[in-house]
């Protein structure tokens, strides 16, 4: 009903998402009456915050019309015993769109694949986009990929809050580890066409993918493929994969695939030589 996945672990394990238990039970109510409820778990913004200013005045809390309304949802097992969720929800004025996620949890491997489609059901023209978030309960590091030929100065892109100290983002080479656990506020972007972020919690490490198409660019936030968010006083840090930023004509769709993997990884280590195990758990050796 809230459109997220709000529990994923480890068989065995605990929830290495965030998820507040004041809202366990609870569902949305119909017509977003409700507000925005920062339930956690992992879920997407049907358009960039860039544009919410221009739906409500203000670029935060959500609009109304991103406001919780319950979500429709069907589960079945696949003939190799995966398990599938499919959910649904239609968005009114002024976006007029339809979103769904597919969610698959695959039978053989720690991986969860969500194939997400945003639809135009009525004339807009406000700019769509699959921002898909994260939030990961007490991370340790979050890492995000750089390129050389970055437009953003080193690679990263400081979006808001706070500047992030030396000692607290350390850049490896292709990758920079961003200390979760520092004092501060940090919003993060990388324009990196690889487009994963990943989250390390103590021995376990969560990266998310984003196969999109390049052609359909730009990216929101000047370029950004990838973000994060960390916020160690509220004791979550957010990974975000974006999509490309499109206009929507009645009719036409914009879609993308998110993969989720999980990995258990060695504690203690430095911060190069765990974006080397990263690299290697993504086949980027």
């Amino acid at each position: 009903a809230v459109g997220r996945i709000v529990f994923l672990a480890p068989a065995g394990g605990t929830n290495l998402f965030r998820l507040d238990e004041a809202f366990l039970g609870r569902t949305p109510a119909a017509g977003g009456s409700d507000g925005w409820m920062n339930v956690g778990g992992d879920w997407f913004w049907p358009t960039p915050q860039t544009h919410w200013a221009a739906m409500d005045g203000k670029d935060w809390p959500p609009p109304p019309v991103l406001a919780d309304e319950p979500w429709t949802g069907t589960a079945w097992k696949g003939a190799d015993n995966s398990q599938y969720c499919l959910l649904s929800r239609a968005y009114g004025k002024p976006l007029r769109i339809k979103a769904s996620r597919l969610i698959k949890l695959d039978c053989g491997k720690p991986e969860v694949t969500i194939r997400q489609t945003i639809e135009r059901t009525g004339p807009s023209d406000i700019p769509v986009s699959l921002w898909n978030i994260s939030q990961i309960a007490h991370p340790d590091r979050v890492l995000l990929p750089v390129e050389t030929n970055s437009i953003f100065e080193r690679g990263i892109r400081v979006l808001n809050f706070d500047v992030p100290s030396e000692e607290s983002l350390i850049h490896c080479e292709k990758i920079v580890a961003l200390n979760a656990k520092a004092k501060g506020e940090y919003k993060l972007g990388s324009d990196s066409e690889r487009g994963w972020v990943a989250a390390v919690q103590g021995p376990h490490l969560l990266i998310e993918k984003a196969l999109n198409n390049p052609s359909e660019a730009p990216y929101p936030d000047g370029g950004c493929t990838v973000e994060c968010y960390a916020n160690a006083g509220l004791g979550y840090a957010e990974i975000e994969t974006l999509s490309p930023e499109k206009t929507l004509k009645q009719g036409a769709r914009l879609e993308n695939t998110l993969l989720i993997q999980y990995a258990p990884i060695k504690e203690g280590l430095d911060d190069c030589a765990l974006a080397a195990q990263v690299q290697k758990q993504l086949g980027e050796e």
